[in-house]
């Protein structure tokens, strides 16, 4: 459902698959029009920093609509986001929410943003959108602790990338009119932003950006980044193996204290997994 807050202004118009490092920007006197945006924040229970994190885009993009989809949080997510932004409240899977806040949305390009992850750059979204061929993208990947695991991990997640498969906290950024034609977000409890990624990538150019997503680290020094990233490596072994988003949900929950060679037997699949 969807809770109404301030309209944004109006936007101002002035200013074949693959993967494209870096943003080109258009120039001279046949420059089109840059595309209108709208940033759409994930939240889960983030009332202590929503409000900073909705002014931080209302400056850096004073036209852009901003939309929260809040996960159903238990906090006062929603009450501090709704005097910078529309609301869009929901009780299903990640994907599921960013679809319905995405629905709300008129502007030409949707940015998914998590509330954890800071953007400085948005501008260059909108200049890397202005070239038609380009339908989407994301951003190179950067943790808030320059400890030597996370840059690993950073590294890691820029070399796939480069293959066109990026997770939520790298800002994925869409053409609105393909989004719909994809049929938004896979409606799984688990990887439904790789999958979309990689279905993007058969729709055209997409590009990864000369700019940084710097993700919080809280999570992993809340269960150990060593630990984190075992079952991270787990459960994307697992899911090219065919193993269904469910079932790696459920890993994901209780944690996996070993990292098999191999699949374990008994794992439950869903071959072709189908995008609904």
């Amino acid at each position: 459902m969807g809770i109404n807050g301030p309209t944004p202004p109006a936007p101002c118009p002035d200013g074949e698959g693959g993967d494209d490092v870096g943003a080109r920007v258009p120039s001279g006197q046949d420059e089109p029009p840059l595309p209108t945006l709208a940033i759409i924040v994930a939240a889960r229970n983030e009332a202590h920093r929503i409000a900073a994190v909705l002014q931080q885009y209302r400056a850096l993009v004073p036209d852009a609509e901003l939309i929260v989809a809040d996960g159903a949080s238990k906090d006062a997510t929603a009450r501090e986001a709704l005097p910078y932004a529309r609301v869009v409240t929901g009780k299903g899977s990640l994907g599921a929410n960013e679809n319905r806040a995405a629905a709300e949305a008129t502007a030409d390009v949707l940015l998914f943003v998590h509330a954890d992850t800071h953007l400085a750059d948005v501008a260059m979204v909108r200049q890397t959108m202005a070239d038609p061929a380009v339908v989407g993208g994301a951003y190179r990947l950067r943790f808030d602790d320059d400890a030597r695991v996370y840059q690993m991990m950073a590294r890691r997640a820029d070399q796939r990338s480069l293959a066109g498969a990026y997770t939520g906290d790298q800002g994925i950024f869409v053409r609105r009119s393909v989004f719909e034609a994809l049929g938004g977000f896979p409606i799984w409890p688990l990887m439904e932003d790789v999958a979309f990624s990689e279905r993007l990538r058969n729709e055209g150019r997409v590009v990864l950006l000369d700019a940084e997503a710097i993700t919080s680290t809280r999570r992993h020094k809340a269960q150990g980044p060593y630990r984190l990233i075992g079952r991270v490596m787990l459960i994307r072994l697992l899911y090219r193996f065919g193993a269904s988003p469910e079932f790696l949900a459920r890993l994901w929950r209780r944690g996996g204290d070993v990292v098999p060679d191999r699949m374990p037997k008994g794992v439950p699949t869903m071959r072709g997994r189908e995008v609904t």
